[in-house]
């Protein structure tokens, strides 16, 4: 009788551990991830680019919270020597394999009046015939970081200054403030090239046409 009791109690022990292991929860719980910084960041053609970073937090099965911040994956590659719209990615799986929803951070590298300062060689052509390599310059405007002005523009025998304005999503584009320079009535607008090397400006000057390649020394 004595052993009967003993069985039974076993058997009992054992199956209340069935049970017990049969309620434990499955952790379903996908991770989460807050960016650090801006999700949208503005730099400048030259500058470094300093990665913020993100955190990622875990609900396991009874709902207990974790930081796991140090298992996120980072992609995407900023290059600050080239203006462009560039994407890095965030992602993050945890220990059962719960994968979060992927985070982004858009990063914009720009040109500005600093970037695009400097000396250059110019060739010129214009659809009178003539065709033209010349030194000129570019300084920056001091209203804003969008504001340039080109020195000897069009070397036409004489130093002229033309103003102009930077736009576009990559301040790519330019803009000559229209105006009489030289005797001629000029207006043109241009591009500046993802390096911020070289800039091809097309330009009417008076009743000619010329398009005007500028490549930094």
């Amino acid at each position: 009788m004595k052993k009967q009791i003993l069985t039974l109690a076993a058997t009992l022990l054992v199956g209340s551990a069935v049970v017990l292991t049969g309620c434990k929860k499955e952790d379903t719980n996908a991770p989460t991830i807050k960016l650090k910084g801006d999700a949208e960041m503005v730099i400048y053609l030259g500058d470094t680019y300093t990665e913020p970073g993100a955190t990622a937090t875990d609900l396991d099965g009874k709902d207990k919270e974790s930081d796991i911040s140090a298992n996120i994956k980072i992609s995407g590659t900023v290059k600050t020597t080239e203006a462009a719209k560039y994407e890095v990615t965030y992602d993050v799986t945890d220990e059962a394999g719960n994968t979060a929803t992927q985070v982004k951070r858009t990063v914009w590298v720009k040109h500005k009046n600093s970037t695009v300062a400097g000396t250059y060689k110019t060739t010129e052509s214009c659809n009178f015939g003539n065709v033209a390599e010349y030194n000129c310059s570019i300084t920056a405007g001091t209203s804003s970081n969008l504001t340039i002005t080109f020195s000897n523009f069009g070397n036409f025998n004489t130093t002229i200054n033309v103003p102009a304005t930077l736009s576009g999503d990559l301040n790519e584009k330019v803009t000559l403030e229209s105006g009489v320079y030289a005797g001629l009535s000029m207006s043109g607008t241009g591009t500046i090239k993802p390096d911020g090397k070289t800039i091809v400006i097309t330009y009417n000057a008076g009743s000619d046409s010329c398009t005007a390649t500028w490549v930094k020394q």
